[in-house]
């Protein structure tokens, strides 16, 4: 999709441009400064072609505060502000600011999004209190399997690579399926072409970064061209990092407190490297245009993990797993005018993702893999999605329609059988609509899904967790249950009233599904990523969720508000809960794959003050509770109530400079007890060990940051944890060994040519 602004706008106007391949080098939604008018609120109109492109107004106002236009979770391209989904949008200078190599650290200052970390590198993103596989990871509209219902498995995509970064709150399941009940994270890229005609151009931009907590060195390069009516990028990262460093206090072992840490400082086996990349080939026609890319992910890392108790008179010790993570993908878009009112956007997408890991303690084995490798799950799979959108009928009804098909393939040749080979097939038909009566915007969306999941043994080398072929306790002497088959409806509606030109209020009604995976149906090992022995359940119901939402937002030159309340009930939800029994094998704790009705609700405010035209105060705060009925007991996984405090001065030009930053921010995060034995990582809590913790205690970081431009070229500096506060993230995983990372001085290089 290729986006323009025109009409009159104002001089210090953070103008959304979502910029072509030729204006690569101001990257997607730059922001760019019209001289000659004075500061104020402008309007524009911003034409597009593609997937869900219209032509909109768009209201910008002083100071960078834009109403972004968002694609995701709206039936219309149309701004933030008026959609009745709540939608956040990260792109320009702001996603360069933010964005680093884990996608939920990307996302972290996001109200109402936190992240689970395994070190910089491993982010999961958490909203509203769910994640893993409630959450849409996608590209472009078609979703991503990375195997994620492992606290610990990240998303294999690169923030670097991607345009933008639309951020959904709330169900959408109606849009895309299974595992979107509680949001959607959408990598957007545009295509690379700019028009039928354009004059040629090559750009780029050369990044260099250093991240001192973790040792680490990222280079990246981005590169764009267009003539004519071609066009192609690509973009290439590179990171290597030694390990990760935290404060250097003294340990369990030192001080005989169980919740201390038992290592400090710079921690052995945390180290990661990556090489990520991305090419990209389209041309554009009088009839829209057509894009083939491919994305490449390739991450060999550690992770640090507590060895079992050792025998008497030996010395506890860190142990540590290595990791080969690869994953590509191959994307065919195409974005055709049908006839005159109707647009078709056709995706066809390849993805083959690949695990292997080595075995966990009692012997620390880092990279590289061994071979056999203990995990190796290869998973591939094929999406078709054919979107049809048309413009506004009787002059106020528009939207799309559309279908799906998803056929994805696994096979699980280690010799612990974490998952199983199998295959799932999935088939979806939707449609979401917009009625605009002007002020009022109505929303209504419905879709049917079909999914068949089957284990397959030929495909599986260890099939012990497999119905009909196992002879282990608890898993049924039943091979009809290798197939399930669930069926889904799910609708969504939506609406959102313009009081005026600077108050909007929205609200949200939708229900959403999740069928259980081959994993959550048929897994039986040891997981040594999380110091477990997990068993699934081939009975299980797929989970349905109702969840609504109403928020209110204000948006004037000297205020931005956005407030929001929610409510999602989801029944037959799905987690691994601990038993209270050991596996007498391994040591580790054994947790079940269990059911239970779940209620989640809570609320997030994002308020910005500019009492200056140079000065931005932000305030936020997030909150998020979730229970259990059955077992009476709060939801696992849930993130800390947390408060931000922010200014940010910015400054035009001074001297030879431009586009000068300073900001300092306070985090204040509330303390948080685990969810019982339900909660990962809840035998750290108990009486029996050595060292850790799996709940945490409140704490404060201080962060400062700044930027100035000379020419073509950007400095960055941000420094997290200024004052080398030794604390416990409640969503960071390491709290079970060590600190959440100590001082960190992040400085990043960047140059447009």
């Amino acid at each position: 999709m290729a986006w323009r602004l025109s009409g009159d706008v104002m001089a210090g106007v953070s103008v959304l441009a979502l910029a072509t391949a030729a204006a690569l080098s101001s990257s997607t939604a730059a922001a760019e400064t019209v001289p000659g008018k004075a500061p104020g609120t402008a309007q524009g109109t911003a034409q597009g072609t593609g997937d869900g492109a219209d032509e909109r107004a768009v209201v910008v106002a002083s100071n960078a505060i834009v109403e972004e236009l968002v694609i995701t979770a709206a039936p219309v391209a149309r701004t933030a502000f008026v959609n009745p989904a709540q939608v956040s949008v990260l792109a320009g200078p702001r996603k360069r600011a933010e964005q680093t190599a884990g996608l939920g650290q990307t996302l972290d200052r996001l109200a109402g999004v936190a992240t689970i970390a395994t070190g910089p590198q491993v982010g999961k993103p958490v909203i509203r209190g769910l994640s893993g596989n409630r959450i849409r990871i996608l590209s472009n509209d078609v979703f991503l399997n990375f195997q994620q219902y492992g606290v610990r498995h990240p998303a294999n995509v690169d923030p670097y690579l991607a345009d933008r970064i639309e951020v959904v709150r709330g169900s959408q399941s109606v849009l895309y399926g299974s595992d979107a009940m509680g949001g959607a994270v959408n990598m957007i890229v545009e295509p690379p072409y700019a028009g039928t005609d354009a004059k040629p151009d090559l750009s780029g931009v050369v990044t260099a970064e250093y991240a001192s907590a973790f040792d680490a060195v990222t280079t990246a390069v981005e590169m764009a061209g267009v003539a004519g009516a071609w066009g192609a990028d690509g973009r290439f990262v590179f990171r290597d990092s030694t390990g990760m460093t935290v404060p250097d206090t003294a340990t369990a072992l030192d001080t005989g407190n169980n919740r201390d840490p038992l290592v400090t400082g710079k921690l052995p086996f945390t180290g990661f490297d990556q090489l990520n990349g991305s090419f990209a080939l389209g041309r554009a026609a009088d009839w829209g245009g057509v894009s083939l890319r491919w994305e490449g992910w390739r991450g060999d890392q550690d992770y640090l993990v507590p060895d079992p108790p050792p025998p008497d008179g030996d010395p506890l010790q860190p142990g540590g797993i290595g990791q080969r993570l690869v994953n590509d993908l191959v994307q065919l878009r195409a974005d055709v005018d049908v006839a005159e009112g109707l647009r078709l956007a056709a995706n066809l997408t390849y993805v083959r993702n690949h695990r292997r890991a080595n075995a966990g303690p009692p012997e620390p084995q880092p990279v590289p893999i061994r071979d056999p490798a203990v995990i190796d799950i290869a998973r591939e799979q094929v999406t078709g999605r054919v979107v049809l959108h048309h413009d506004p009928l009787a002059g106020r009804l528009s939207g799309q329609v559309g279908v799906q098909i998803d056929r994805e393939w696994q096979t699980s040749r280690g010799t612990t059988a974490l998952t199983p080979g199998g295959d799932v097939e999935t088939y979806a038909v939707f449609a979401f609509e917009e009625l605009d009566l002007g002020a009022l915007k109505l929303d209504a969306g419905l879709r049917l899904d079909r999914r068949e999941t089957r284990a397959d043994p030929d495909a599986t080398d260890d099939v012990s967790g497999i119905p009909g072929l196992s002879d282990l306790p608890g898993v049924p002497d039943d091979p009809t249950l290798q197939r399930q088959a669930f069926t889904a409806v799910t609708g969504s509606l939506g609406a959102s009233y313009r009081l005026s030109e600077r108050l909007v209020l929205a609200a949200n009604m939708a229900s959403g599904f999740r069928a259980p995976g081959l994993f959550d149906l048929f897994v039986n090992g040891v997981h040594g990523g999380v110091a477990a022995v997990q068993l699934g359940d081939p009975t299980l119901s797929q989970e349905r969720s109702f969840s609504t939402d109403l928020s209110a937002r204000w948006q004037s030159d000297r205020l931005s508000v956005e407030a929001a309340v929610y409510r999602n009930r989801i029944d037959d939800y799905i987690f691994p809960g601990g038993t209270g029994e050991t596996d007498p094998g391994s040591g580790n704790p054994i947790f079940r794959i269990q059911q239970d009705d779940a209620t989640f609700w809570g609320g997030d405010i994002d308020l910005t003050v500019r009492p200056t035209g140079w000065l931005d105060h932000r305030l936020t705060y997030e909150r998020v509770e979730g229970s259990l009925a059955r077992a009476d007991t709060e939801a696992p996984l849930l993130p800390a109530d947390r408060l931000t405090n922010a200014l940010t001065a910015r400054r035009d030009a001074w001297g030879p400079f431009t586009d000068l930053r300073l900001g300092g921010e306070l985090v204040y995060a509330f303390a948080k007890d685990a969810a019982g034995t339900l909660e990962p990582f809840a035998q750290f809590d108990g009486p029996g060990s050595a060292f850790g913790t799996a709940s945490t205690d409140d704490y404060l970081l201080v962060n400062l940051s700044a930027a100035a431009t000379w020419k073509h070229t950007t400095l960055q500096v941000a420094v997290t944890n200024l004052t080398d506060r030794a604390y416990r993230d409640f969503l960071d995983t390491y709290k079970t060994i060590t600190w959440s990372p100590g001082r960190d001085v992040r400085l990043t290089l960047s140059t447009r040519f």
